[in-house]
């Protein structure tokens, strides 16, 4: 059944399109709809910008959101000979106007459950809406290298496990990219011919697991034209895995978007190592905690921890193993 704001909405757009404006001004369609001290208003600036406004009391959005095409903003507007706090949406895309005006309807029939929260309104509409208008984020080289990395062990393990899961990535947190009940695995990628150089990011990535055993796995891509891109290896696990949902939401999370312009890489070798006392790292057992706001970051040497190198049998045992492992 179609809202009631639809038509409000699709009626208030067509007139403002149409009204003649004078540079620097706004033209103002009230919809009725009560928000906060007053009711919304949609409005359409001199530079063709449409935008709805919700007058509020408190206009702090709780989020703050880096949008493309969409521009939320706390802003008082004249409305009804007086100066009115809003919480103002403005379109800054006009090739989006079907599409907006949809998202408009969602915040309206979000404020009339709840008129004295439009900032819940707009912050539950905007989440829906989120692949459209969140700001645009190139993955770094080292970006994609890693997550490629990371793919390429997932890969590994869901084919070595018979239940074909991807559970366990990123499945404890943000701290290992891996983690089954009796073992954690830090993946760090580089490019060959590149150096056994990797590179830590948090003091406690390579620190002791309570209970768990911790390895870690360096893999060494190459950029070939006979490679696979990022794309193609999600695709093939898509297809394989019996958790998609585990899987779509963590590359996702990890920022992986269709459609961008990727490489393609073929695995060069994949060399596990046992993370223990003899291997060469920093923890906070071994440095004291820096003070709020400071990071400690430092590179390894893999050819300094020869004697933490599993061999082809320990490497096979142990990938067998945390495959078959209990997730978290």
């Amino acid at each position: 059944m179609q809202s009631d704001n639809r038509i409000l909405v699709e009626e208030a757009i067509y007139d403002l399109l149409q009204a003649d404006i004078t540079p620097g001004e706004i033209v103002y369609h009230p919809t009725g709809v009560g928000s906060g001290t007053t009711e919304a208003v949609l409005g359409r600036s001199s530079n063709n910008e449409l935008m709805l406004l919700l007058p509020s009391q408190d206009t702090t959005l709780s989020t703050r959101r880096e949008l493309r095409h969409l521009k939320l903003v706390e802003q008082a507007h004249r409305l009804n000979s007086q100066s009115v706090p809003c919480l103002e949406m403005r379109l800054v895309n006009p090739g989006l106007v079907s599409q907006f005006e949809q998202l408009l309807v969602d915040v309206l029939d979000l404020v009339v459950e709840d008129p004295d929260r439009p900032d819940s309104a707009v912050e539950k509409a905007v989440t829906r809406w989120e692949e459209l208008f969140r700001a645009e984020r190139h993955r770094s080289h080292e970006d994609e290298i890693g997550l490629m990395g990371e793919l390429l062990v997932v890969e590994r393990l869901v084919e070595l496990d018979p239940q074909h899961r991807s559970g366990s990535w990123h499945s404890d947190g943000d701290l290992h990219d891996l983690a089954v009940v009796a073992m954690s695995l830090e993946v760090k990628t580089t490019m060959s011919p590149d150096s056994m150089e990797i590179h830590i990011s948090l003091l406690d990535q390579l620190a002791d697991v309570p209970g768990a055993q911790l390895l870690l796995a360096h893999v060494r891509l190459e950029e070939r034209d006979d490679g696979r891109t990022i794309t193609e290896v999600f695709e093939t696990l898509a297809t394989t895995v019996t958790d998609r949902a585990h899987l779509d939401s963590t590359m996702h999370k990890l920022g992986w978007r269709a459609g961008q312009e990727e490489r393609r890489f073929t695995l060069k070798d994949l060399t596990l190592y046992r993370v223990d006392d003899n291997f060469p790292r920093l923890t906070p057992d071994h440095v004291k905690l820096p003070p709020a706001g400071v990071a400690v970051e430092y590179t390894v040497d893999l050819d300094e921890a020869t004697s933490n190198r599993l061999d082809d049998d320990e490497t096979a045992t142990a990938l067998q193993s945390f495959a078959e492992g209990l997730l978290p």
